[in-house]
């Protein structure tokens, strides 16, 4: 059995997880997007342009953007989310 992905460590984003459980949607995580060299909030999802549910794509975790998709490519490497504060 392998450890758990931590927090504070970047992963390949193969090993992402999308669609745990056969769910539509994935889990939040933080992924680095290389177009702006910075770490966002997202989730697994089906592209906006397809209705295949088989062609996803990562997608920003805030609402309010006009472009919440991210381009596949630009995409590279993961982490989860930080512990809640207690």
């Amino acid at each position: 059995m392998t450890d758990a992905p931590k927090f504070g460590t970047w992963y390949p984003i193969e090993s992402a997880p999308k669609n745990p459980a056969g769910k539509f949607y994935g889990p939040t995580i933080l992924v680095f997007l290389t177009a702006d060299g910075l770490p966002w909030p997202a989730y697994w999802g089906q592209a906006c342009k397809t209705d295949d549910a088989t062609n996803g794509t990562w997608f920003m975790a805030d609402d309010s953007s006009n472009n919440p998709e991210m381009g596949v490519e630009d995409v590279t490497h993961w982490m989860p989310l930080p512990e809640p504060p207690q």
